[in-house]
């Protein structure tokens, strides 16, 4: 009986503590710092602001020469849920301190500089309904190594 307890305890501890890797990470030295306010974020030096305007969020927009990177931070930000894209991929990770699914995909014919895209999706970010999204359309599938560096930066400001 002790047994099953101590394994109990162990699959909850799991379960807890251990499904949802912890990806934050330390930018590189020659990245800038993006303050959106809510979150901070950085990107590559060729990374360049972009004017954006939101309906009913806050957005904002960047490109690059390899990327181009949009956030939206509000009610109905974009789950990126798979929709029968091609090569969709997704996986749990825990990025400034909030629980977060990145995702890639072929994303063709849609007016985004580049096809391929990925992106990662924070359900919560302020109280229950507020979520945010960051999606990158990359020139190659390499580039979405620099993409989930950015998303992997992101961390939230309490105010």
């Amino acid at each position: 009986m002790r047994t099953v307890r101590q394994l109990l305890l162990i699959a909850l501890c799991s379960v807890l503590y251990g499904c949802t890797p912890r990806t934050s990470i330390s930018p590189p030295s020659s990245w800038l710092r993006i303050d959106a306010k809510k979150f901070i974020f950085y990107v590559p030096p060729d990374v360049k602001v972009v004017p954006a305007l939101g309906i009913d969020s806050f957005v904002g927009e960047y490109k690059g020469d390899s990327i181009s990177l949009s956030f939206d931070y509000g009610l109905y930000s974009n789950r990126l849920e798979n929709n029968g894209q091609s090569g969709y991929v997704a996986r749990k990770e825990r990025i400034g301190g909030k629980d977060a699914k990145i995702a890639s995909f072929q994303e063709r014919y849609t007016g985004n500089p580049f096809e391929h895209a990925i992106g990662v999706h924070f359900p919560h970010v302020a109280g229950k309904e507020i979520r945010l999204t960051v999606f990158a359309t990359c020139k190659t599938t390499n580039d979405y190594e620099t993409a989930k560096t950015i998303f992997r930066t992101l961390k939230f400001v309490d105010k």
